[in-house]
């Protein structure tokens, strides 16, 4: 799944603005800005997702969709999450996001490799990370992923009996 952090940045720049904000005499102004969706890449979906918060009440809410690279819609959500933050309200909008895309068995199974890395971490005691080279246990896996190798995985799926 893509997901792009955009929203991350933009929360950055609010968080830096109100630094200087508070140094500085600022003026405020409406701008007009394009907005488009853009498509994943072919055989990706990608989950665009929100967190509101009113400003008096402090009351939020989260919503999102999935859609695949044709622009399809695959799946949506939004529910109310009681008083919050801002921030807390866009990264539990991304968690159940997440979480309602697993659940609904909308993930890329592209992932051999990092499942193998996945497994590793029940036989360590601390955080690993390569940067060079993999470690032994999925070069070769790595090296499949280069290659353009295809695998076939069972999946649980999940359907809607009428």
């Amino acid at each position: 799944m893509i997901l792009k952090f955009t929203k991350l940045w933009r929360h950055q720049k609010l968080i830096q603005n109100q630094i200087s904000a508070s140094f500085t005499r600022q003026i405020h102004h409406l701008e007009v800005v394009k907005v488009k969706w853009e498509r994943p890449d072919n055989g990706w979906s990608k989950l665009n997702f929100d967190g509101s918060v009113k400003h008096k009440s402090g009351l939020g809410s989260i919503g999102g969709v999935v859609r695949n690279h044709k622009g399809d819609f695959l799946l949506g959500y939004s529910e109310p999450i009681g008083k919050t933050t801002s921030t807390i309200a866009e990264i539990t909008a991304l968690r159940r996001g997440l979480d309602l895309a697993l659940e609904n068995g909308l993930y890329n199974q592209g992932n051999t490799t990092a499942d193998a890395f996945a497994k590793m971490g029940y036989q360590l005691n601390k955080p690993c990370i390569w940067r060079v080279r993999p470690p032994k246990e999925v070069l070769r896996l790595v090296q499949n992923d280069a290659d353009g190798k295809i695998y076939r995985r069972t999946i649980r799926t999940i359907s809607n009996q009428v």
